[in-house]
């Protein structure tokens, strides 16, 4: 499944009232993780957890603008413009000299906005596991198709980035009930499928190896479902 994906012009948007609108700069140091909240943001979402392994617990926060703007989306048929509450995503190594949190990565084009009426909002949730940020998102539409899917995206802080390690995506048919989970290990470039289906208990699994030569990072991985992991299967 491929989402379309979002076209950002020098961060630039214009709101239904007609005001600019343009991307805070985040703080680079807060002693929590609200204060990196800037005026008219809010915090949608916050993890506490060890990224860098020092054994200290670091931020990854989502934030939310208050106001929906209008912007410029891009697909295989031309260009639309939506209105969404655009978002950022922060992340933050605390500094025991400091005693305080140092911002390290802010990113306005990972975390999916809710920009289409007939879809659910496709952000779930973030979390830090074992060093491990995960970012969980989900497809639902009310109309036009009977699919949908689960995704969650892993990253490890390693050569001195965000690296995607991992990946799952889990689709499910809701005409036919057939199912089908992708586990996507970058470190090994093996992923396993197991298909099956809602009505039986049986499934099937198979190996295979990837053609992936570089491990995407924060940056060079912009958007969820814009990374053709395999030919024809975007991540």
């Amino acid at each position: 499944m491929r989402l379309t994906t979002l076209v950002v012009v020098c961060l630039f948007f214009v709101n239904a009232y007609g005001q600019s609108f343009s991307y805070p700069q985040l703080p680079e140091r807060a002693n929590d993780d609200s204060l990196f909240v800037p005026k008219d943001w809010s915090l949608l979402k916050s993890t506490h957890g060890d990224l860098n392994r020092d054994g200290l617990a670091d931020y990854a926060i989502v934030l939310q603008y208050k106001d929906s703007v209008k912007l410029v989306k891009s697909d295989e048929d031309g260009y639309d413009t939506v209105v969404t509450k655009p978002r950022i995503l922060a992340i933050a190594f605390y500094d025991p000299t400091l005693k305080q949190y140092k911002l390290l990565i802010q990113n306005s084009t990972f975390i999916l906005n809710h920009d289409n009426p007939y879809r659910d909002d496709p952000f779930d949730d973030i979390s830090i596991v074992n060093g491990v940020l995960s970012i969980d998102f989900h497809l639902w539409f009310s109309w036009g198709t009977y699919e949908m899917s689960k995704s969650t995206y892993k990253f490890r802080y390693q050569n001195y980035i965000f690296e995607l390690i991992g990946a799952e995506s889990y689709s499910l048919h809701r005409a036919t009930g057939e199912t089908e989970t992708r586990s996507y290990n970058f470190m090994t470039n093996r992923v396993k499928t197991t298909k099956g289906n809602m009505s039986v208990e049986e499934t099937s699994t198979t190996w295979r190896k990837l053609q992936v030569r570089e491990l995407k990072n924060i940056w060079t991985f912009k958007a969820p479902y814009t990374f053709e992991v395999e030919q024809g299967f975007y991540l």
